[in-house]
C-alpha cells in the first residue's frame, strides 16, 4: 500500500509552517513525523512563505506546490490542489494543516492500519488530526463545495468513517492554543528518535541519489525538466546538469529530450530511466528497511540505561 500527505502550509494568517517548537519548525516536525511512519509522498502546499519553506525542505524529497491566492484561502483548498496531484499515485492519503504538528508517528501507523475510507483519530472523544483518506474518495472531497470545509464533508458523506481512539493528546494541539505545548513536546520530541540514513551510489563523484531519483520521477509524471524543478525547488540549470551528469557515468540515456515550436517541448523518461528508477526504489527500500531493523535493536539496547527528565543524576 502506498500512502502519501499533504501538508497545507499555504495561509498567511493561520499556517504558521517557520514557528519552531522544541527546536525544529513545524514544517520540519512534521516532515520528520511522516518520514519515521514511513510515509514518503509528502506534498507541501506553499503560499505565503514559501521561500522560506523550501529552504527548510529542499533535499527532503518533498514535493512542492504554491497555492496563488494565500491571503486567507480554505484549508479545504490546499487539500485539493494536493489530493490532484496526488489521484492515482497512492492508495491512501493524509490531510493535514501545518499548525497542527505534535501528533506522534505511532498515530499514523495506527490509522494507516485501520480499513475504511476515511480515518480519524481521536483523543478524549474528540476528532483530530490528521484524517486520512482513500484515493478511491478523493474525487468526492476535491468536489465538496458545502460549508464548513474537509469537516462538513466528513459530516455529511456516506463513505466508510472510522474513528480510532489513540493515546496521542497531540492529535488535538495547533499552535493557536499553546497552553498544552510545553506539557506535550517532550513526548513528541521523544517520538521523532529515527536513523537518519540518505542512500547514493557513487563512484569519484554522485552518480545516483535520492535527489536525482526525484528528479527524475517528476520529470516522467510531468514531461517537462522545469515542471519538475519547481515542484522540488531546483534550478534548471542545476537539472540539467545532473542528467548530464548521471547520462555520462551510466553510459545511457536517462531522458529522451525534443525540440520545441508551437506546441513546445517535451522530456520524457527513456525505458532505460523507468528501470533505473524502479531498481533504485526496491534497493532503497531493502536498505532502509535494514537500516531501521537495525537502529530499533539499537535503540532497544539503550534503553535501561535511559534516565527519566525527573530521576536523579549522579
Amino acid at each position: 500500500m502506498t500512502v502519501g500527505a499533504i501538508i497545507a502550509a499555504a495561509s498567511h494568517r493561520v499556517a504558521r509552517p517557520i514557528i519552531k517548537l522544541g527546536g525544529i519548525t513545524n514544517i520540519q516536525r512534521l516532515t520528520l513525523t511522516y518520514h519515521k511512519a514511513g510515509v514518503r509522498n509528502i506534498v507541501v502546499i506553499t503560499g505565503f512563505e514559501d521561500p522560506e519553506i523550501k529552504a527548510e525542505l529542499t533535499g527532503k524529497g518533498v514535493i512542492f506546490l504554491q497555492l496563488a491566492d494565500y491571503e486567507d484561502p480554505e484549508l479545504m483548498e490546499s487539500f485539493r490542489i494536493g489530493l490532484n496531484y496526488l489521484r492515482g499515485r497512492c492508495d491512501r492519503v493524509f490531510l493535514t494543516p501545518v499548525n497542527a504538528p505534535l501528533y506522534k508517528h505511532s498515530t499514523l501507523e495506527a490509522m494507516m492500519a485501520t480499513a475504511g475510507d476515511i480515518v480519524i483519530p481521536s483523543f478524549g472523544g474528540r476528532s483530530g488530526h490528521p484524517i486520512l483518506v482513500s484515493d478511491a474518495l478523493a474525487p468526492e472531497v476535491v468536489a465538496h463545495q458545502g460549508p464548513d470545509g474537509l469537516a462538513g464533508f466528513i459530516r455529511t458523506t456516506t463513505a466508510d468513517r472510522r474513528w480510532i481512539d489513540v493515546n496521542d493528546a497531540g492529535v488535538r494541539f495547533t499552535v493557536h492554543d499553546m497552553s498544552d505545548a510545553q506539557r506535550l513536546l517532550p513526548a513528541a520530541d521523544d517520538s521523532l528518535i529515527q536513523a537518519s540514513c540518505s542512500l547514493s551510489i557513487r563512484k569519484a563523484r554522485t552518480v545516483f541519489d535520492a535527489r536525482t531519483h526525484l528528479l527524475l520521477k517528476l520529470i516522467d509524471e510531468t514531461h517537462s525538466v522545469s515542471g519538475a524543478c519547481r515542484s522540488m525547488s531546483l534550478s534548471l540549470t542545476r537539472a540539467w546538469r545532473m542528467i548530464n551528469d548521471l547520462e555520462a557515468d551510466l553510459g545511457f540515456l536517462v531522458v529522451n529530450r525534443s525540440q520545441g515550436g508551437h506546441r513546445g517541448g517535451k522530456t520524457h523518461v527513456s525505458d532505460e530511466g523507468r528501470r533505473l528508477i524502479a531498481a533504485f526504489d526496491a534497493y532503497n527500500e531493502r536498505v532502509l528497511g535494514a537500516v531501521n531493523a537495525g537502529f530499533q535493536e539499537f535503540w532497544d539496547s539503550l534503553s535501561p540505561m535511559m534516565v527519566k527528565p525527573d530521576a536523579p543524576r549522579r
